[in-house]
């Protein structure tokens, strides 16, 4: 019903600001409320105020309890089945990844491996023996080459010849490793270390290289000379000429079933060009 009374009669409420009757729509509560905000206040405290019962509360955590029991259940199974696929995982993820690896380098990588061929006939020495004569002199003039640059005899350096000399050996002789190899390869690497060793001397003595790592001279060794010489002689030996025969050896005979190949690096294949069209295929794109 429409409201009669005098507007002097209606208040605005607290909570929505909308006027109302004073007369028509009593106000409740401790504020000014209208009767339809008092009603939501009622009920909002009803709730407050209202506590579950035991047994829903019971109910309620026996509810969640399940749930977070349930979803750690599903964690545990699910890192379960984590860790006993992870092998098979990661042994196929190394595999393809090892597969993709080798196949990208089998086309641009410059070096494979190769089946390792044996000698079938006895090396053509009187045909070759300027090959190795230019071999072990070269090798001798790159070991001086060295020591006259770096002012020392590096036991490297005279690894590096030697290994030099053993691949220009197996080269020599069409890539092909056998006993009969090696020990070529290790005489020509003990020619090459001793007459880089004593061209080296020679070159320091007669004051071409001024510079140059000799064992000091101590008086002990100026009275007997020949602890001097035996003490030289023992570290060339050692230290120079025996690991680089052995290296030498070792690359000559190569005993592994497979050895190293140069096989170049890849070229990018050109795009055909297309045949040219006869008349007829002309004629018939043209229509």
């Amino acid at each position: 019903m429409p409201c009669n009374h005098p507007e002097s009669n209606t208040v605005p409420c607290m909570e929505c600001g909308k006027n109302f009757c004073t007369i028509c729509y009593p106000p409740k509560g401790a504020g000014q409320s209208c009767p339809a905000c008092y009603e939501k206040l009622l009920s909002g405290l009803v709730e407050k105020t209202t506590k579950p019962s035991v047994k829903e509360r019971v109910r309620h955590k026996a509810e969640s309890t399940k749930e977070k029991a349930g979803g750690i259940k599903k964690k545990a199974g699910d890192t379960v089945v984590a860790v006993k696929g992870s092998p098979r995982t990661s042994a196929s993820f190394f595999h393809r990844k090892t597969k993709e690896t080798r196949g990208y380098f089998n086309g641009r990588f410059p070096i494979t491996l190769t089946e390792k061929q044996r000698m079938e006939e006895i090396p053509p020495l009187r045909e070759t023996w300027y090959k190795f004569l230019i071999l072990t002199l070269g090798g001798a003039v790159i070991l001086i080459a060295l020591a006259w640059l770096t002012h020392q005899r590096n036991p490297l350096s005279s690894l590096f010849v030697a290994v030099l000399v053993a691949v220009a050996v197996v080269w020599t002789f069409g890539w092909k490793n056998d006993i009969r190899v090696a020990v070529v390869a290790l005489t020509l690497a003990l020619a090459a270390l001793l007459i880089g060793e004593v061209g080296l001397l020679l070159l320091f003595r007669i004051s071409v290289i001024k510079k140059l790592d000799l064992m000091p001279v101590s008086v002990y060794s100026l009275n007997r000379s020949g602890a001097y010489y035996g003490q030289f002689m023992f570290k060339v030996i050692v230290w120079r000429l025996l690991p680089g025969a052995v290296i030498a050896f070792l690359i000559g005979l190569w005993p592994l079933p497979k050895r190293f190949s140069w096989k170049g690096f890849a070229k990018k294949e050109a795009a055909e060009p297309e045949p040219p069209l006869n008349s007829e295929q002309a004629v018939g794109n043209q229509g």
